[in-house]
């Protein structure tokens, strides 16, 4: 470590000086020295040695220079044993050449991609200096820097960890410091469970939540149920407590098990979970010794061991339990069985059944065959050959044999051998192109229904007939792009909802794919992943060198451990909870974990939240129970116990973090993340969590340690190593050049491995061969195992070529041979004397009668174990076989898969950190480590000051800003296949006003202009006539069109009244319009009382109520109501006003008020489906109405044959958004209940038309929707929401209040239905103007597709900053939410003005949304400040209750927050001016800033818009007293309600600032 410190400038990699609460050896005194160097050190590739081999051999002769490795199109490997083609050299030590794919290749590399282009010398494509091309025998490469031999390697750490445990057992009741993943270790159960069954990331957990965040640590766990165990540990009990089942706590259900103590002399025991404490029955009464322990404990399994199984009572069955059945399904049309996967498919199931250990016990055997059609057999024990049954009607697909499809396999045996030999030859000629996959999961569900099992899949291309027939929708253009994502979601809900019902039988499958072309693996994958069983791929299959591979994965998934019908839940002490699973399962909730299939592999990832505090004295509690029914038809319930140190020590946290199963859960967390966010901030995610983390820990545990030492915690010292591993994975890596199945096959490894799986999967093991110790006996000897010699690391420039590795990844072998192997060294591996002469066709180790051969052979057995039988072996030549590329992608120290070094990556993070931990003063912005990867990789160029150079954006200026399209929610057509929306604009130069009519079609994601441009003519409200014609309202009349680009459209609807909005329901063929009328009620009258009033001699008004106005309008006599017309959209007939008179007005029933001034006026207002109904909310008129917020719901029939019925007699607050299912049986809306109150919380009331019921749903959530929209089959509403700075839509269901988050960061405006499994919705956020987007519904995390680009081609070289979220303690000691964006051109050198921008309401709140108003913070950063919002309390989105916290304390709770917000960023952005902070807010953010005037002086400006200044004068000029008496507690003019006026009133303190003593500053602000 000291070497490395040394090469890094004053970096250790070492252990901080001994800290509080940090145990850690202490660091070896070093001299620092300063050098000048960049930023980002870029080390040299180091070459090989010079010297020969370690093995003695001498160098073959006729060594060549090593020649580009390449790989053909497609990204799919090369036929073994392709040779190389063209002069390209390969350098060893350097950059290994990313593959070229042909020309015209889907797959091939963008533009921007690393450049392969021989020369010498020059500049790449990436903008990064080329090197000389190498010449034979004169490479010698400088020596990096930093030697890659002293950065932490995972050889080092598992080997230590090996030697640590090989000696002795490891006893559970150590509880911390548990082996390692790749550890071979002795487990012996004392009380916890075994850390093959449960890994955490972490062995001390903290007691707050705010210790987790500080350290910034994954607090989860990652779960195998049921692991196998070591043949040396003992088999986990099996307990039978009879018909009344095992024992649990009555009240949170916990299982007994070690942890709970007895009390009351044995009588009682208390849960170690929840603390209930519970009585003893009678027959399980036992005395307790002297300590308090059962006297009985150590016989009772259940008392004594972290695991134990419990037999089921009738309780946990649901259906009678049956033993496991294994259906084959293999594909047999014409490419199948021209591929050899036919052949090998029933030769790799005849072995999966007969060879190894065989199924698991009772398991029974089905086999399908599919091409167009469903072949299904008959494999009775007494045929003499299984009968094959053809179901041609795939549509109605049904299983034809009622006994004998599933068998017992030893019964049947020879039937099944007799079909599985003679298939290839059954369907040798067979011509069928078209797989049909859907009938076949519909026929499996049929045949295994009630009785659950597994279906194996064999897939050989898409399968475009039949249910669920797939069309190629996979698009080159869309790869490396944001959109891309919208290839990860599935084509269509076909699969997924079957996958559900296999769930619902216990029916799991795994999907084997042999694609040559794109097979849409994102749909057909959903069978695995729902359902619990895995996904397998083998690109462009070639049996000579796939079919071993295949062979030992179906083995493999066959014969191993199996359970069904599976339930896992995981309970923990109170205090926590799990947040979120992972991994291949299905979910109705969040608490219950389905699993139709479990394997010992499966492996299901959990991440907990806090609910509280605690109790640093009692340790936490894990209890993880398993439901599930064996592979022999017994109902189980496996339990696992885990009893963890709790502790207050950030310190302790680090000690005994596991950085494998964190890494395990943060790699699944990304995955899932993927499906929702663009790849590239996933990746960008995962750097900086890397950095944060070992930035707290800088910050925590090291902060003595000098800036230039890279400090490292022992325990996560190789998160840098596996964080830059996953990134250069095919699931997360950037490229257009990753087929989009293979990233979809990749997701979904990380998202089904466990953690042994997932470290072989971030890091190879390399084994050198040509350094096998030699021994003194004879070649006749057996060798079946030997010591496993020193790994070499992951990197080209370890390899020497005089040698020869072989390199272990996920169960797969490669066998590196070196161009100057010796020839002695050949003879004794692969009997030949030169390398030419190797055989790389055959994918096997050659079977030689030599010592060195059989070593060769036993270390292939040890490196992969359970496939033993079918090892097969890559052989790949130095500079002569194309699947080298593939070889050195695997090198994960080197730079390679679009991504740096190791030591470059190390070098990068301590960079940040640094900058991380710098105390105040100019900080760098987060993206740091971002763009050092960048300039590493060339794709930002480095000036010789060192400053990056990329694209120059420009401020987002005010006339820019202005002129910004905007959009109003889109309208769905009929037919679900376009829909409709108003586009409006300002055009700053002629100061006019634009909108224009706009089509979108949804398939093609096209907009087109429908109405042409007029000053004059404004358009809204746009609504659909039919499938083929729009509607539209411009002047107060209805207009139709009928589609074609820039045409006016024709007047359908003309009232003297004018029209203010409309709706048409084609079905009823009537048009509901909202009008303006008089007390008559009549459209057509209108004019004839303007008139009446323009005759008047005078302009007066009298008025006996309030209001007499409200806001910037008088109260008049005209009031908007509802009417009704019947209307053809297809007769093309004009309605004018002679004619209109005809409308039914559905409000002219209500009751008459004797002021007309005070008549009933609509304020929001829905119609059913059908037409039938129209539900309307309306502000009851009252001489009251300034003091109240009670808005009614009515429903009327359209006919009006029924005076409207109140739905909300009894109820005082606003009703709002009302809404009908689709099926018009229900009405849901929005309600307030608090009279007076306008912020309070609202209430989902739904009403059942035909029974006349009425019920409140999700009662208990305790945040507010403002908008509301039914599911399609009427079981969900889709509600929008404010919650925590974002807008979200949230889905809830009717019957059982579940509550589902379906979107995340940003602004949701508004949302529509689009069919079945989609919404419709308008987003933005802060970087992105408001645009269409579709919402996925199909998806556990539902992704979104965006359909506009409104402003993207004006935006596009503009700056807009992101929004970067902090959180801290502000009033009451609760946690407040706030974030910056930074300035225009950012310098982090630099210090900027601050300008802090306060919201108004008070109850509303920022949020992450594009403003089209003054208060865009992009505004602000643009004209050079770093931009600081706060929410507050009062706020909406955090609670109802952090709401109404502002009532009577509005100069209190708010501006102790802002103060504590402004402390915060001070203290930890040291870019922002202190002396340069101005406040702004409009509303009650104006009249905060007018309480900041008064109340300190540390803003250099102050600008309030809109504020009261005087709250005494507000309440007797505001014309809405509910919301003054409500906020401020009562009226002005008694002596307690004064007080509270003035106890928050900004004018009396605002007159004492002495305004000669406040210091000016030049500040510049937008204009605005």
């Amino acid at each position: 470590m000291a070497v490395l410190s040394q090469q890094m400038g004053g970096m250790s990699i070492g252990q901080p000086p001994l800290q509080s609460g940090v145990h850690s050896p202490p660091l070896a005194s070093q001299s620092q020295t300063h050098r000048t160097r960049r930023v980002y050190p870029t080390a040299d590739p180091a070459g090989p040695s010079s010297q020969p081999g370690a093995s003695g051999y001498p160098s073959a002769p006729n060594a060549q220079t090593p020649g580009y490795p390449g790989m053909q199109a497609g990204g799919y490997p090369a036929p073994a044993g392709a040779p190389i083609s063209g002069p390209q050299t390969f350098v060893p030590g350097g950059q290994v050449p990313a593959p070229i794919p042909s020309a015209g290749s889907p797959y091939a590399r963008s533009p921007g991609g690393a450049s392969m282009a021989a020369g010498a010398g020059g500049v790449s494509a990436t903008g990064m200096p080329r090197q000389p091309m190498a010449q034979a025998g004169q490479y010698e490469p400088q020596k990096p820097r930093i030697d890659p031999n002293h950065m932490p390697s995972p050889n080092a750490v598992h080997a230590h960890d090996q030697e640590t445990h090989a000696s002795q057992p490891y006893s559970t009741a150590l509880k911390t410091n548990v082996p390692l993943a790749c550890t071979k270790f002795t487990a012996i159960d004392e009380g916890n469970s075994n850390p093959r069954s449960v890994r955490l990331t972490m062995y001390n957990i903290p007691h707050t939540e705010e210790l987790l965040k500080a350290s910034h640590l994954p607090l989860g766990m990652v779960v195998q149920p049921l692991a196998d165990l070591d043949p040396a540990e003992e088999p986990v009990k099996l307990i039978d407590f009879g018909e009344e089942g095992p024992i649990r706590c009555l009240r949170c259900k916990t299982y007994i098990n070690p942890h709970m103590s007895f009390i009351n002399g044995g009588k009682n025991f208390v849960c170690n979970m929840c603390s209930h404490e519970n009585p003893v029955a009678d027959d399980y009464f036992c005395n307790l010794d002297m300590v308090g322990r059962r006297l009985d404990r150590e016989v009772r399994p259940e008392l004594s061991k972290g695991t134990v199984e419990f037999v089921a009572t009738k309780d946990f069955i649901t259906r009678e339990p049956a033993p496991t059945s294994f259906v084959f399904a293999i594909d047999v049309t014409w490419g199948a069985v021209q591929s050899g996967l036919v052949a090998q498919a029933a030769a790799a199931i005849k072995d999966a059944i007969y060879g190894g250990m065989g199924l698991p016990p009772g398991t029974k055997v089905g086999i399908i065959t599919f091409d167009r059609s469903a072949h299904f057999y008959s494999l009775l024990p007494s045929l003499e050959q299984a009968q094959m049954m053809v179901v041609p009607d795939i549509q109605d697909v049904f299983v034809p044999i009622n006994d004998g499809f599933v068998v017992d396999p030893y019964e049947s045996q020879s039937v099944i051998e007799g079909l599985l030999d003679a298939m290839p030859s059954m369907f040798a000629k067979n011509r069928t192109a078209e797989p049909v996959l859907g009938a076949v999961v519909q026929a499996t569900h049929d045949a295994l229904r009630s009785r659950g099992g597994k279906l194996f899949v064999f897939q050989s291309a898409l399968p475009t007939f039949g249910p669920g027939s797939l069309k190629q929708r996979d698009d080159p253009k869309l790869h490396n792009t944001d959109k891309e994502r919208t290839l990860f979601e599935p084509q269509d809900s076909f699969y997924h909802d079957w996958a559900v019902k296999l769930v619902e039988e216990g029916i799991c499958c795994s999907v084997y794919m042999f694609p040559s072309t794109y097979m849409d693996a994102a749909t057909l994958s959903q069978l695995s992943t729902v359902t619990g069983g895995e996904l397998h791929m083998y690109p462009r299959f070639d049996g000579s060198r796939d079919g071993k591979r295949f062979a030992a994965d179906l083995r493999a998934d066959a014969q191993r451990t199996y359970g069904g019908s599976g339930v896992l839940r995981i309970r923990t002490s109170d205090g926590l909870r799990v947040e979120e699973h992972y991994g291949n399962m299905y979910m109705r909730n969040h608490v219950d974990v389905e699993l139709a299939g479990i394997t010992s592999d499966s492996a299901i990832g959990a991440v907990f939240q806090y609910d509280g505090k605690l109790d640093e004295k009692q340790d936490v509690y894990f209890q993880i129970a398993l439901l599930y029914t064996t592979s022999d038809g017994q109902r189980r319930i496996r339990v696992h116990n885990l009893a963890i140190p709790c502790t207050t020590l950030i310190g302790n946290m680090f000690r005994h973090s596991e950085v494998d199963t964190s890494m395990n859960l943060i790699s699944k967390m990304a995955i899932a993340e993927a499906y929702t966010a663009p790849l590239k901030g996933v990746r960008e995610k995962l750097i900086d969590r890397c950095v944060q983390i070992l930035t707290a820990y800088r910050r925590n545990c090291a902060s003595g340690s000098s800036p230039g030492q890279l400090i490292l915690p022992e325990q996560y010292k190789l998160s840098p190593l596996y964080t830059l591993a996953l990134l250069k994975s095919p699931a997360i890596r950037g490229g257009a050049d990753v087929p989009v199945d293979q990233r979809i096959y990749h997701m979904c490894l990380l998202r089904q491995y466990s953690v042994r799986q997932s470290m072989d999967y971030f890091y190879p093991r390399i084994v050198p061969l040509h350094t096998l110790p030699d021994s003194e006996t004879s070649a006749d000897d057996e060798v079946d195992a030997i010591e496993l010699p020193a790994f070499v690391r992951a990197s080209y420039t370890m390899l020497d070529p005089a040698g020869a590795y072989l390199l272990s990844s996920c169960g797969e072998l490669t066998l590196w041979v070196g161009r100057q192997a010796p020839s002695a060294f050949l003879q004794e591996a692969f009997g030949v004397s030169s390398i030419d002469q190797i055989d790389v066709s055959t994918m096997s180790l050659p079977g030689l009668d030599t010592k060195l051969n059989r070593k060769i052979h036993a270390l292939a057995k040890q490196l992969v174990p359970t496939r033993a039988d079918f090892v097969s072996t890559h052989i790949v030549r130095q500079g002569m076989d194309q699947a080298e590329s593939m070889f050195a992608s695997k090198l994960v120290e080197d730079r390679n898969n679009d991504n740096m070094t190791y030591v470059d990556f190390v070098c990068a993070v301590h960079r940040q950190i640094q900058v991380e931990v710098r105390p105040k003063g100019p900080v760098e912005p987060k993206c740091t480590l971002l763009l050092a990867i960048q300039v590493v990789l060339g794709l930002i160029a480095v000036s010789a000051e060192g400053k990056t150079e990329q694209n120059v954006l420009t401020p987002l200026d005010i006339e820019l800003f202005h002129s910004l399209h905007r959009l109003s929610p889109p309208v769905v057509s009929p037919n679900e296949t376009l829909a409709l929306y108003i586009t409006s604009y300002y055009e700053p130069s002629s100061n006019q006003q634009f909108s224009y009519l706009t089509l979108l079609d949804i398939a093609t994601e096209k907009s087109t202009q429908l109405t042409p441009l007029s000053d004059e003519a404004h358009v809204s409200n746009p609504l659909w006539l039919s499938d083929t014609k729009a509607g539209y309202i411009s002047n107060g009349m209805l207009y139709e069109h009928n589609l074609a680009p820039l045409t006016k459209g024709t007047l359908v609807l003309n009232t003297t009244a004018g029209i203010d909005s409309a709706l048409y329901r084609i079905e009823a063929k009537k048009l509901f319009f909202t009008a303006d009328v008089y007390s008559d009620g009549r459209t057509d009258k209108v004019e004839q009382h303007v008139r009446k009033e323009k005759s008047r001699a005078d302009s007066g008004m009298a008025f006996d109520n309030l209001w007499a106005r409200h806001w910037n309008s008088w109260m008049t006599q005209l009031k908007s109501n509802i009417f009704v017309l019947d209307f053809d959209s297809e007769s093309n007939t004009t309605i004018s006003k002679s004619t209109n008179n005809t409308a039914l007005n559905v409000m002219n029933s209500l009751p008459a008020f004797k002021d007309s001034l005070l008549r009933w006026d609509v304020e929001r207002y829905t119609v059913s489906s059908d037409g039938s109904h129209i539900a309307f909310a309306v502000r009851k008129p009252s001489l009251s109405m300034a003091w109240s917020t009670d808005v009614d719901l009515y429903i009327v029939p359209s006919d009006a044959h029924t005076a409207p019925k109140l739905l909300t007699a009894d109820i005082n607050g606003a009703a709002s958004s009302p809404a009908f299912s689709v099926d018009g049986s229900a009405l849901a809306w929005l309600q307030m209940e608090t009279p007076g109150y306008e912020s309070d919380i609202r209430r989902i009331y739904v009403s059942n038309i035909t029974t006349n019921t009425l019920v409140t749903i999700a009662r208990n959530w305790t945040l507010s929707p403002h908008g509301l929209v039914w599911s399609l089959d009427g079981k969900r509403l889709f509600a929008l929401v404010s919650d925590r700075g974002d807008n979200k839509v949230f889905s809830i269901d009717i019957e059982s209040d579940q509550i589902d988050e379906i979107t995340g960061h940003g602004h949701i405006a508004s949302i529509s239905r689009l069919g079945n499994d989609k919404l419709i919705a308008t987003y933005s956020n802060n970087t992105e103007c408001a645009n269409i987007y579709t919402v996925n519904l199909t998806n556990p995390k539902s992704s979104m597709l965006r359909l506009t680009d409104i402003n993207g081609d004006k935006l596009q070289s503009t700056y807009l900053g992101a929004s970067e979220d902090f959180w801290f303690k502000g009033a009451l000691n609760e946690s407040v939410h706030g974030w910056i964006v930074r300035p225009y051109n950012f310098d982090p050198l630099q210090t900027y003005p601050m300008a802090l921008l306060i919201h108004g309401g008070p109850q509303q709140g920022n949020t992450h949304a594009f403003s089209l108003s003054q208060w865009n913070p992009n505004m602000y950063a643009s004209a050079g400040f770093v931009v600081v919002q706060i929410n507050f309390h009062g706020s909406s989105g955090y609670g109802q209750d952090f709401t109404d916290s502002i009532t009577e304390q509005w100069g209190g709770y708010p501006y102790e927050d802002l103060m504590k917000g402004v402390d915060y960023v001070l203290d930890n952005y040291g870019f922002i001016d202190s002396t340069k902070m101005v406040a702004l807010g409009a509303s009650y953010g104006g009249y905060m800033v007018n309480w900041l005037n008064g109340n300190t002086d540390r803003f250099a400006a102050l600008v309030s818009h809109d504020g009261q200044f005087n709250v005494v004068s507000g309440y007797y000029t505001t014309d809405e007293l509910w919301f003054v008496e409500h906020d401020l507690g009562g009226v002005p003019f008694t002596a307690s309600g004064r007080k509270k006026y003035e106890m928050y009133n900004p004018e009396p303190i605002s007159s004492a600032v002495d305004s000669t003593s406040s210091q000016r500053h030049s500040l510049s602000f937008p204009v605005l």
